[in-house]
């Protein structure tokens, strides 16, 4: 499951709404095919959505869910993405970091 309820901005409504996606949030194929990539090598959204045929805006929204559900991290590199803009690099997380995660 997917820790979606961190997706809004603050009012009641979109809280809401958000809770609502938590409650509904699975991990998809799509997921679980982006997880498997950045478990061959560290990439950005950039770099998934060329590798798996993406449309960039699905690759960055599910590694957004990835990051928020604690399964990626940034590794504190960046690459120069499409339109010049630096991009975080992503990795999986360890079993470590999300113990500790859980544990804060």
């Amino acid at each position: 499951d997917f820790k979606t309820e961190r997706n809004h901005y603050g009012s009641k409504t979109s809280a809401d709404a958000a809770g609502a996606a938590h409650k509904s949030a699975k991990m998809g194929d799509t997921h679980y095919r982006i997880l498997g990539r950045l478990c061959e090598q560290p990439r950005t959204p950039d770099e998934i959505a060329v590798s798996m045929r993406l449309n960039w805006s699905t690759a960055r929204a599910r590694m957004t869910d990835l990051k928020n559900a604690g399964l990626i991290i940034a590794t504190g590199e960046t690459r120069e993405a499409d339109g010049g803009k630096e991009a975080n690099v992503m990795r999986p997380t360890t079993l470590h970091e999300r113990e500790q995660e859980r544990a804060a």
